[in-house]
């Protein structure tokens, strides 16, 4: 349903959230940083998120357990309603405009690639054996070609591209200085901005959140953040690795841990202040009540 709104909003090219609740007569800069259309160059949907970025976040965590639902489908029709699903999702994500949505995106379904070709090397049929070493060289072939493009998607191709990740530059010299001078506890909540954000007409933001938490937390913050990500994936990992003659739960646990893998790294260009754990929870509670449920 997002991605339906997410495309009809391209499709208008205005914020839809704005059409049906008009912009209150009293200042609020949440409501005016919600409403506002984001635009580089074109129109940039968020569906019924706060930016772009943020629906892009949103992509990023589902893709794999969209891909999971693929795998698992027990009829072609729902096979078919998943992968359009999948389709309509990377629509969305091109019309964010979101240079990292597009890339990690393409790293998860490399991953998932490889996983499902290391899976066919295991089989005792030589023909199946032999088209998992041929796509496993393809994966080559497309990383080779892929990392180029990366790199100029990250430089950025237009003005604003550039000065976009020039701005992430400044955002870690600014933040390294301020963490230098505040290690342990940090500046305090909400402060990032000000010792390492760059202003612009919303007030000063950090587009980092481990940024955010270490200039503003410590690095004691950071490491427990950092840890509660590595938790999860570790534990998606070795719930796989103990229920490995469970395949579904195999690949509950696989994506799952490439759901939360990929939102942390996608958060080395965002910060959500409010929406990080409540995403990661709402993400989290259904693989692992799900497994649960089966063992």
């Amino acid at each position: 349903m997002l991605c339906i709104l997410g495309l009809v909003e391209a499709m208008v090219g205005r914020n839809l959230v704005a059409s049906i609740f008009p912009m209150p007569t009293v200042s609020d800069d949440f409501m005016k940083l919600a409403l506002a259309d984001k635009v580089r160059g074109t129109y940039r949907v968020q569906s019924t998120f706060i930016h772009p970025l943020a629906f892009g976040s949103y992509l990023v965590l589902v893709l794999p357990l969209a891909i999971y639902c693929v795998k698992r489908a027990r009829t072609a029709g729902m096979r078919a309603l998943f992968l359009g699903a999948i389709a309509l999702m990377w629509v969305n994500a091109i019309f964010t405009g979101s240079r990292a949505t597009v890339l990690v995106m393409g790293l998860i379904l490399l991953v998932h690639w490889i996983q499902l070709n290391v899976g066919i090397l295991k089989s005792r049929s030589h023909l199946k054996r032999a088209v998992g070493i041929f796509n496993l060289c393809l994966v080559l072939l497309v990383v080779a070609v892929a990392i180029p493009m990366a790199q100029n998607m990250i430089s950025g191709k237009s003005e604003d591209e550039k000065s976009s990740s020039a701005g992430r530059i400044v955002q870690l010299t600014r933040g390294a200085q301020s963490v230098a001078d505040h290690p342990l506890l940090g500046v305090g909540p909400r402060m990032a901005g000000k010792y390492a954000g760059i202003s612009d007409s919303y007030g000063a933001m950090v587009d980092n959140w481990y940024l955010t938490i270490v200039v503003e937390s410590g690095i004691v913050a950071l490491a427990c953040f950092v840890s509660i990500l590595l938790t999860i994936v570790w534990q998606s990992i070795r719930l796989a690795r103990a229920y490995r003659d469970k395949s579904r739960l195999v690949d509950l646990f696989h994506s799952f841990g490439v759901s939360v893998g990929a939102f942390g790294l996608f958060l080395v260009i965002l910060s959500l202040h409010d929406e990080t754990f409540p995403l990661l929870v709402s993400s989290s509670r259904h693989p692992i009540f799900a497994g649960r449920h089966d063992i």
